[in-house]
């Protein structure tokens, strides 16, 4: 009968491969899919959902490199098309290569069990030899050479050429899970819930750049937490960054163009006031529907059902500010959504340099004479963001102007620059582009 650790680290690795199986099967987005299946199981320990959660993303991150050291010992590479198999595999090899405190053995065991539960005795006896050839072998890497080489060759070099060395390493985590970054309520006060959270465990402390933002280490599942959905909503630190750095003001009216989940929307509906308005739009109605059931989404005006590619959607008035946060590449999201990269292809971002300019130029007829474009990515490839920017200067339409939000960010020190790039290196954010036009009258 194991021992109470040895069925821990057997509970985390195998709810971390259920997870697994769904990103590489079904396309899933890893901390939604993670989200989903820790909820399913709320007697987990935090330490077990802390292990899950740490091998789900670091398995994303570094399994080019895994790949190619199991391929080099299993004889077969059939193991890569039964997902359970090649989970629980890949799991072994991760803990091998960067988890000191598993012993060798009991990373070995636990997926060599996991293989059996699925897949009976005989592919089991493949899993333990090939674990044991990888325990016995070289394993000096670390977890940053590993990300770097699981990256397609195309990124890599993209990443570096706009980042540098350190850059890229910074974009890609360090090779480490980054904090969990929550975004108070406009009327609750940071000090009060830094010391709640802290009682509560983990690390805490206050973010760099958002004056609303918390950062917190090894806190566990956020809904477990005390405030959640009501003192605090899970975003971003460069999210709210960006919300802010658009500087609504109070009794303006803004459009969110491409609103998504709404976590910005948020953000500009406090900053406008009982006076102004919010309305949100998004190519997804159903994103919409998610956000007026958010806490504070009713304060929402109006919501639009969108595809800006093909006109306004029936948007027939304009306003003070139109943002449009465009879908991307979503580069700068890499040391969170390490996934993505496998489903990129080299082509990708200038379709989507494409897609986003054709956005930004309908939008932009929402925008009244005078008033404010504020377009922003979550990419750090100048395709997406100041190739975009220079094209939509170059139409006449609108002129760049200084971002109007930067005193809300004084960490920024932004002079009157209309564009910022934020970068995991600099700013321990995600890498947002944001850039501030005004229409012409």
């Amino acid at each position: 009968m194991p021992n109470s650790k040895s069925s821990s680290v057997t509970d985390a690795r195998t709810l971390a491969a259920e997870v697994l199986v769904r990103v590489w099967g079904e396309d899933a987005f890893a901390a939604a899919a993670l989200t989903a299946t820790l909820s399913r199981h709320p007697q987990l320990d935090p330490r077990d959902a802390g292990l899950t959660t740490e091998l789900v993303f670091g398995v994303l991150r570094t399994e080019g490199a895994l790949e190619r050291r199991l391929d080099r010992l299993a004889k077969n590479p059939r193991y890569k098309t039964q997902p359970h198999v090649k989970a629980h595999l890949f799991i072994a090899a991760y803990s091998l290569f960067f988890l000191d405190r598993v012993p060798d053995h009991a990373a070995v065991d636990a997926a060599v069990r996991g293989v059996k539960a699925r897949e009976g005795q005989k592919v089991a006896g493949f899993a333990n030899a090939v674990l044991r050839k990888l325990a016995a072998g070289d394993r000096a890497i670390t977890r940053v050479e590993a990300a770097r080489q699981t990256l397609p060759r195309w990124l890599r070099r993209g990443l570096r050429e706009q980042l540098g060395e350190a850059g890229l390493d910074a974009t890609l985590g360090g090779g480490e899970t980054p904090p969990i970054s929550l975004c108070l309520a406009a009327d609750e006060d940071p000090q009060t819930w830094l010391a709640r959270l802290q009682e509560a465990g983990g690390r805490w402390e206050r973010g760099k750049l958002s004056p609303r933002c918390l950062l917190g280490w090894g806190a566990g599942d956020s809904d477990r937490l005390p405030g959640a959905h009501e003192a605090w909503r899970v975003q971003e630190e460069g999210a709210q960054v960006l919300g802010l750095l658009v500087g609504a003001a109070p009794g303006e009216t803004v459009l969110d163009a491409c609103a998504g989940r709404g976590g910005k929307t948020l953000l500009f509906l406090d900053a406008v006031g009982p006076s102004g308005a919010v309305d949100a739009a998004d190519l997804h109605p159903r994103k919409l529907e998610r956000l007026r059931e958010r806490p504070g989404g009713d304060r929402v005006r109006d919501v639009y059902g969108v595809d800006w590619t093909r006109g306004q959607g029936g948007i027939e008035g304009t306003y003070d500010v139109v943002v449009v946060d465009a879908p991307c590449t979503g580069t700068g999201t890499l040391r969170r959504r390490p996934e993505i990269a496998r489903r990129l292809g080299k082509n990708d971002p200038a379709r989507m340099a494409e897609l986003q300019l054709a956005i930004a130029r309908s939008a932009a007829t929402r925008v009244k004479p005078g008033g404010r474009l504020v377009y922003a990515v979550c990419s750090l490839l100048r395709e997406e963001g100041v190739g975009v920017a220079e094209a939509l200067a170059s139409e006449g339409e609108l002129e760049p102007v200084s971002l109007p939000g930067r005193s809300a960010v004084p960490g920024l020190k932004l002079d009157e620059r209309s564009a910022v790039a934020l970068t995991p290196g600099e700013h321990e954010t995600d890498g947002y582009y944001v850039a501030c036009f005004q229409r012409r009258g």
